[in-house]
């Protein structure tokens, strides 16, 4: 077989492997989500007040494990272009093109790592909770109370 050709069959299978990876985490998310959904709706029918949960806090809760997926895969490409600096330093003998291409890779490493730092966000404050008719803090004022009724009232 010619160069080309197992070049071209080999990419060929990395990305269909992508697309398949990529898929299959959409799948699966999907079932996870609608699994939690039918959750939240069985304690409301019940009458429950759901509290927590992927559904409830599902942006901060992707924008942290985005950032955190972004930190370690910046240090994975930092790691990639190092060692093909290494690489190719130490095969052609050439430092200059070994430190250029490496380097132009861990720079694409070094960008990740400041995207996530730079997208990490700091987390939401406590939901207050759904005020009770039945429990009243000591520090705050309580609820306007009916007049009394009197005697001569009644008549």
């Amino acid at each position: 077989m010619q160069e080309e050709t197992v070049v071209f069959w080999l990419f060929t299978f990395v990305i269909a492997g992508g697309v398949f990876v990529i898929v299959n985490a959409l799948k699966y998310r999907t079932k996870i989500l609608e699994m939690a959904h039918r959750e939240r709706l069985a304690m409301i029918e019940r009458g429950l007040k759901p509290v927590g949960g992927p559904l409830t806090d599902l942006s901060f809760g992707r924008s942290k494990r985005r950032s955190s997926r972004m930190l370690s895969g910046g240090i994975v490409v930092v790691g990639l272009g190092l060692a093909l600096a290494m690489v190719i330093g130490f095969a052609s003998r050439e430092p200059e093109i070994a430190v250029g291409i490496g380097g132009a890779v861990a720079i694409l490493g070094a960008a990740f790592i400041v995207t996530a730092y730079v997208t990490q966000q700091e987390p939401k404050p406590a939901e207050p909770e759904w005020p009770s008719p039945h429990r009243f803090d000591s520090g705050a004022a309580a609820p306007p109370q009916p007049p009394p009724v009197s005697s001569a009232d009644e008549r």
